[in-house]
């Protein structure tokens, strides 16, 4: 089984930290991977954001900036403590390790962010996917909020995608008080960190920041595909969804022509999204 992994800078926001993280591995010749996207951090002493139109906007995030950053500090926590702890390529080995990882995110929490309050002090987290593909071509995965898992064929048709699970709760998230969220705003960041992060109501969203909340499977989806030999397997944080899911037809191509040590070059070109960008794919034999 062939298998690739890497990460794309922030094309948008190039001072950033890289706070996409991954790590694969493999058991009897077979695939274990967990991706991780640490979650934005607000900079320090930034109650406001400038608008991104606004000059010298990048100078200003960037240098306020946290570094290092808690949310790749905490990325790296989940992949590193996801990978080393599966042993077996099954659904309860993943909850298992997702778990195990998600409660050393809440140690590291309780050490350095002992008295959380929504906005520079928020409680660090990531989101993530994890899957794994067994000799019998299984593949089961468990994932939350927005990284993904796709499946093409051997023909290079997209057969699978799953769900952006924040986008589909976005509009109750943005107009919950009436009128339309604005991210820049202080108060409305921390309105949406209390009442909707690793909560179960209508926008609520899963994130790893050690609540064990966040395993319940209201926000922690969980599921298993059959894949056939051929096939390509990509797990992907949220800034590579638009190459596989709306430019489905040219990743489709690159697979086609170059396999997956083509979809590098696909995805730096920033076409689709400039954002940082991670996936681990892997060829089904």
């Amino acid at each position: 089984m062939e298998d690739v992994g890497f990460t794309i800078k922030n094309q948008s926001h190039s001072g950033l930290p890289e706070e996409d993280k991954f790590r694969f591995k493999r058991i009897k010749n077979r695939m274990v991977a967990a991706i991780a996207d640490g979650i934005t951090r607000d900079p320090k002493r930034l109650r406001n954001f400038p608008s991104h139109e606004t000059l010298g906007f990048d100078a200003v995030f960037v240098y306020n900036y946290p570094e290092p950053s808690p949310a790749s500090i905490v990325a790296e926590i989940f992949v590193r403590k996801v990978a080393g702890k599966i042993k077996e390529l099954n659904i309860g080995s993943i909850l298992g390790a997702v778990a195990f990882a998600n409660n050393e995110i809440g140690e590291w929490n309780r050490k350095h962010i002992p008295k959380p309050d929504y906005l520079f002090h928020d409680l660090a987290g990531c989101v993530g996917i994890v899957y794994t593909v067994d000799n019998s071509r299984n593949i089961n995965f468990a994932y939350i909020a927005d990284c993904g898992l796709a499946v093409f064929d051997f023909n290079g048709r997209l057969k699978f995608i799953t769900k952006d699970l924040m986008e589909e709760g976005r509009r109750f998230r943005d107009y919950s008080n009436g009128k339309e969220i604005d991210w820049r705003k202080a108060t409305d960041r921390i309105r949406v960190r209390k009442n909707f992060r690793n909560k179960f109501r209508k926008g609520g969203y899963g994130a790893f920041t050690g609540e064990r909340v966040a395993l319940d499977k209201r926000l922690l989806f969980i599921g298993k595909l059959k894949a056939e030999k051929g096939d390509y397997v990509i797990g992907f944080t949220d800034g590579a969804r638009k190459y596989f899911e709306e430019a489905k037809e040219d990743a489709g191509r690159v697979l086609i022509e170059s396999g997956i040590n083509g979809l590098k070059g696909y995805l730096q070109t920033g076409k689709y999204d400039e954002r940082e960008r991670t996936i681990v794919a892997a060829k089904i034999d």
